[in-house]
């Protein structure tokens, strides 16, 4: 199935973390480019070849924990499914930010957590 996707049915897990997800933010994957420009490249341009690539970070916003919260360091796989059949993924990833907290004044108190992904992440 393609096309466009409504957000809600977002799961995550990473350990034995639960709770109610607000937002998901994948800052997206990202290459390296290695500059392999020499005296004989044509008519002075730049020449680059694909460099390491890195699976990115994802930031969670939650409303309230139900199980326990991931400690800062901590790594396993953090596995990701979208709603309707739209597809997903698995990674090794490491919690990297997971004090943050959001409380603002007469509204509801959420809290971010970020994992940095880390090697290939496996899509289904």
């Amino acid at each position: 199935m393609s096309g466009p996707y409504i957000s809600t049915g977002i799961t995550v897990s990473f350990g034995a973390m639960s709770g109610e997800l607000l937002d998901v933010n994948h800052a997206g994957q990202t290459a390296d480019s290695v500059d392999v420009t020499h005296q004989q490249s044509v008519n002075q341009w730049r020449e680059f070849l694909a460099g390491l690539k890195d699976a990115g970070e994802i930031t969670l916003t939650m409303h309230r924990f139900t199980g326990t919260a991931p400690t800062t360091g901590q790594q396993t796989t953090l596995s990701m499914t979208w709603p309707s059949g739209a597809g997903g993924f698995s990674c090794d990833a490491i919690a990297s930010n997971t004090h943050g907290l959001n409380g603002p004044l007469g509204d509801k108190i959420s809290g971010d957590l970020t994992f940095k992904l880390s090697g290939e992440p496996a899509w289904t």
